[in-house]
């Protein structure tokens, strides 16, 4: 069965932060359960574009999130992280898509719905106002 390279990003990174293993130790053996390799590639690219921008990302949300970033649930923020990736510097992939796929992500791993909607709301707002913190952090 093939994986969500959304899903598999989020859990690769979480498992990092806890493990502080390398993270080609956690993502390789992630790769084959992903059949289509145009999403191998989309998860090696949201993974390691996460942790490339995650100082930029993390300025981002943090005026975004009603919640301090360090309280938020560790596969929470990692979603934001993967979210926030794709809305700002994956040109290929449409907001929308980068919000619904990363929301359905966040469902699949089984968070409690007002953190979907929590995750879906930052990450819309995100999306409306992507242009002016890309100029920002241009």
């Amino acid at each position: 069965m093939s994986q969500c390279p959304r899903y598999l990003a989020i859990d690769v990174l979480c498992q990092w932060q806890q493990s502080e293993q390398p993270i080609d130790a956690l993502l390789e053996p992630r790769l084959p359960t992903v059949a289509d390799h145009r999403d191998r590639n989309l998860l090696k690219a949201l993974v390691y574009g996460v942790l490339r921008q995650r100082g930029a990302i993390d300025w981002v949300l943090g005026r975004l999130s009603s919640t301090p970033l360090p309280r938020l649930n560790p596969a929470v923020l990692q979603a934001l992280r993967v979210g926030a990736y794709q809305i700002l510097w994956l040109d290929r992939v449409p907001t929308a898509a980068a919000i619904h796929a990363t929301v359905e992500a966040v469902k699949k791993m089984g968070q409690p719905r007002w953190l979907t909607g929590f995750v879906n709301g930052v990450l819309r707002n995100l999306g409306r106002r992507s242009q002016e913190f890309v100029a920002e952090l241009s």
